[in-house]
């Protein structure tokens, strides 16, 4: 059977053909993927699609087969990595934790030989790269020039999940004339940098509006909620009271940067330390050592949780943690063999869990932000979302909710909740990461087209 492209998608594929280096600036589940697929097709060139580890053991494969079955690809990771490097397949698929083990099969081993000067490239998830001062930004910044000459393409539902600065990297390596070869003059051009001990970085009167007409040529931008039926998205903020005698720990330990657990000295060195101590707090444990370590404080989120999972029965749950403790806690509350999507989990057992969760055979799965914010495909599974615990990542906390809001969602709505401990630094992360998704919005907005034709 032919599958069919949404007009949208049409549109997106000619704009690729026509501009080489262009950004894809898609919202989740409009099928970029796809998109891109049929770029490489129709243009019969070889590409390199550098993407997340999960989004190229699982996303890619599963869409080539399911779009375009006659297009050859291999997947650079396990044992055999060298000699699938040297193997001519249409579609060569690199996870970025891969890049220095690439960076150094080209620049060691001179294996250039393996490669034809005009490969193509696309950076699926291309805000992994937001970073010009990371080892990975500077090994391709290298590389990237002297073996893709032909066609460049960055895949992103989220360009600037901090900040407008986070463009610069990603746009780099598009085309270097875009916003320029320098990161220093971009910043000193763009932003005035206000901090003393250490910078802080203000952008300038009418700046945005500049870099948003200079990355506009070369970006086509797409909201969901613009050209696909979606359904509501809900937030439901659940708050949470600490009882007196937690409360007053609580308070201590953010004035004193000190407390006394059974004996055991707590202390965070810095204001940096003590934010990660204090949402320890809120989480119900504190780390008492670097082994991992740790003493239960309280149980107030997990009384919560195990509350909210009694009213929502019959209803998936897909529960947001982020030490590694609240997975032991939560395991030792409803089961250990409770599923979880965090780090450590093999290749093979994360396949069985996403296959059972989008059968809708789990009721609970925890998910740490990292593991599962890009790529992955977990609409049928649920509809209800709860953070156990906020991240500071708006990259992350955008692109998780998408995970399950996103096309193919059979609900008629998806209600994310957040457990919040009332008069604690949980606010004020909340509306941190909100100021930031702003940003995003704001850019987003700008860039993107209107008109459904």
């Amino acid at each position: 059977m032919k599958l069919k492209l949404h007009d949208y998608q049409t549109r997106a594929i000619s704009f690729g053909l026509e501009n080489k280096q262009c950004f894809f600036a898609l919202d989740a589940g409009l099928g970029k993927t796809a998109i891109m697929l049929n770029i490489i097709k129709r243009s019969k060139e070889r590409f390199l699609v550098i993407a997340p580890l999960r989004v190229a053991l699982y996303s890619w494969p599963a869409e080539i087969e399911k779009w375009t079955p006659d297009l050859s690809y291999i997947v650079i990771h396990g044992k055999d990595k060298i000699k699938n490097l040297a193997k001519g397949s249409d579609i060569t698929l690199l996870p970025y934790s891969q890049i220095k083990f690439f960076y150094n099969y080209l620049v060691d081993h001179a294996g250039k030989k393996n490669l034809p000067v005009n490969i193509n490239i696309c950076f699926d998830e291309s805000s992994f790269l937001k970073a010009a001062q990371t080892k990975r930004f500077k090994m391709l910044k290298q590389i990237v020039k002297e073996l893709f000459k032909k066609m460049r393409f960055c895949l992103s539902a989220t360009p600037a999940p901090e900040s407008l600065f986070n463009l610069w990297s990603q746009y780099f390596l598009l085309d270097n004339s875009i916003l320029g070869k320098s990161q220093n003059k971009f910043l000193s051009k763009y932003y005035n940098n206000v901090g003393r001990d250490y910078p802080i970085l203000v952008m300038k009167t009418g700046a945005d509006e500049q870099i948003q007409e200079l990355i506009k040529p070369a970006t086509f931008c797409l909201q969901a909620e613009d050209y696909l039926k979606m359904p509501d998205l809900i937030e439901n903020k659940i708050y949470l009271q600490f009882k007196t005698k937690e409360k007053k720990l609580y308070d201590k330990l953010q004035k004193d940067y000190f407390l006394k657990i059974n004996d055991k000295p707590i202390e965070a060195m810095n204001t940096a330390a003590l934010s990660m101590k204090l949402r320890q707090f809120l989480q119900g444990c504190l780390y008492t050592d670097e082994d991992g370590n740790y003493e239960k404080i309280n149980t107030t989120k997990l009384d919560a949780l195990s509350e909210f999972i009694e009213g929502n029965a019959g209803n998936p749950v897909m529960v947001v943690v982020n030490f590694k403790f609240e997975t032991k806690e939560i395991r030792k509350k409803f089961g250990q063999d409770t599923p979880a999507l965090i780090g450590g989990v093999s290749s093979e057992e994360t396949a069985g869990i996403i296959k059972a969760w989008n059968s809708r055979e789990l009721p609970l799965l925890l998910v740490h932000p990292a593991a599962v914010s890009h790529g992955l495909n977990l609409q049928s599974g649920g509809s209800n979302i709860l953070f156990y615990c906020q991240t500071w990542s708006s990259e992350q906390k955008y692109q998780l909710i998408r995970r399950l809001y996103r096309q193919g969602q059979q609900a008629d709505k998806v209600i994310v909740h957040y457990l919040l401990v009332k008069d604690t630094i949980d606010d004020m992360v909340f509306n941190a990461v909100q100021k930031k998704q702003d940003v995003q919005q704001t850019l987003i907005d700008y860039l993107k087209e209107v008109k459904c034709q």
